[in-house]
């Protein structure tokens, strides 16, 4: 297939409110950017989207399997184990099905039909098996240096991708290993500005080798960025008056870490807000919780803040033990 008859998929986060405020989903052949402070749901989302890359295209996904990136912290497998279940049934799709491993064939299950749901539920060495099979196609490599992920990136991510037929790329979180640090300056390099320069470049480096990989494959790429404080200007604090800020200080609010090379380089970018709750545990509730109560916790708010095919909306959503879920649905 030549890039003129390569089309644009979309993968779905498996919200149908979400997906809309996104331009229809994550779209495939581009580098997205999902940014937000600690606990504002990044990874959440980074974790329901390598559940849907797995589906079918009439089901949101794009059929293939998922190259998950941590460069800070250990894969939370107790997470996507209890995520697994509880987000497949939401969306009415039979993970324990045969079917399910071949992704052309799933579909979804047929809510009238209670022995076969029964059956699957009530056959625990089933349902472990079908969550082996899933999380087998989720691909984890770490990276804790940004001399390791640069070179895992440009030179053995595109051969991986193309062999293994995935449709998905994570990297949680970017910021962790490339952050421009003044205390990490090494010794053979007495200018600061030559560090920055270094880093910057190595930035787009890796951010064109992704977006190469992405649309030579048509698969999705995603990046998780952290934040930084940002002291706004009145422009700023009027055109940010919907969401309640998340610093005490009203003069404060958060903006993308790593700078403008990095983000010129980034096709699309989503932003997750968070305003913490007095007290606070940032406990994943259970589905049965009304939701309505989560938005009096912790409040969280999705914004496609740079998203060229879509307008900038925002959308208040909550985590629940089955993924994120917007708060309101058309």
């Amino acid at each position: 297939m030549n890039a003129l008859e390569k089309k644009e998929l979309y993968l779905s986060t498996g919200d149908s409110r979400i997906d809309k405020i996104l331009g229809g989903g994550i779209r495939s052949g581009i580098l997205t950017e999902i940014v937000g402070e600690s606990s504002a749901g990044k990874t959440q989302l980074c974790f329901q989207l390598c559940l849907t890359a797995q589906l079918p295209l009439e089901l949101g996904g794009l059929g293939g399997e998922v190259v998950y990136i941590l460069t800070e912290e250990k894969f939370s497998l107790k997470r996507m184990e209890q995520l697994i279940p509880l987000f497949y049934r939401r969306l009415g799709i039979d993970y324990c099905s045969e079917s399910f491993s071949s992704p052309q064939k799933v579909s979804k299950s047929n809510t009238n039909s209670k022995n076969q749901s029964n059956d699957c539920e009530s056959r625990d060495n089933i349902d472990k098996y079908a969550i082996r099979d899933i999380l087998k196609k989720i691909h984890i490599r770490f990276y804790f240096d940004k001399d390791q992920l640069s070179f895992g990136v440009i030179h053995q991510l595109p051969d991986f991708v193309e062999k293994n037929n995935v449709k998905l790329i994570v990297i949680d979180s970017i910021a962790a290993v490339m952050r421009f640090h003044y205390e990490s300056i090494s010794s053979h390099i007495n200018n600061e500005m030559e560090l920055y320069y270094e880093r910057n470049e190595m930035l787009i480096s890796i951010a064109n080798s992704l977006k190469k990989t992405a649309f030579k494959n048509n698969c999705a790429v995603v990046c998780v960025n952290q934040v930084s404080d940002k002291i706004l200007d009145l422009n700023e604090k009027l055109s940010n008056f919907m969401i309640p800020s998340t610093n005490h200080n009203s003069n404060l609010d958060k903006t993308p870490a790593l700078g403008p090379k990095w983000a010129s380089s980034v096709n699309a970018q989503i932003f997750l807000k968070l305003k913490r709750a007095n007290n606070s545990s940032n406990t994943i509730t259970n589905d049965e919780v009304n939701p309505e109560s989560q938005v009096s916790a912790n409040r969280r708010w999705i914004t496609g803040s740079r998203i060229p095919w879509a307008g900038q909306e925002t959308e208040e959503f909550y985590i629940s033990g089955s993924g994120i879920h917007a708060v309101h649905h058309s």
